[in-house]
């Protein structure tokens, strides 16, 4: 997971929003994520993609992808919601999972605990 660059940084190359309207969103104060979309500069979905993209990861669309049961099964929904992370296959001793933070280390390591298995990040 190779972090390339601050997230605001790929909005503005890929044209979603501009210097200003960055500027704008700070001022604002709060989340800068939800300012850019409060204020209309940005949707959701541009956000995530370019902090996928930041992270070095694909952005997974989850309206394009069947979770079966028994994988959404593998983790407590407790532990789930807690942790903003959502299972989505499993392997020989492993789960792949997407994550809030796709960084959090100590997330995956309490999922680690948890599961007694290999945690995957996708």
């Amino acid at each position: 997971m190779a972090k390339t660059r601050d997230w605001t940084e790929i909005l503005i190359r890929r044209g979603v929003i501009g210097p200003d309207q960055l500027k704008e969103a700070q001022r604002v104060g709060g989340a800068l994520e939800e300012s850019l979309v409060k204020l209309g500069y940005a949707e959701a979905e541009d956000i995530m993609k370019a902090k996928a993209e930041q992270h070095g990861l694909p952005f997974i669309e989850l309206r394009e992808i069947e979770i079966p049961p028994s994988v959404i099964e593998l983790v407590p929904e407790s532990l789930a919601r807690e942790n903003i992370v959502m299972p989505l296959a499993q392997g020989s001793g492993t789960i792949k999972v997407i994550m809030h933070d796709p960084l959090g280390f100590e997330t995956i390591e309490k999922l680690r605990f948890v599961l007694n298995r290999e945690i995957e990040v996708a």
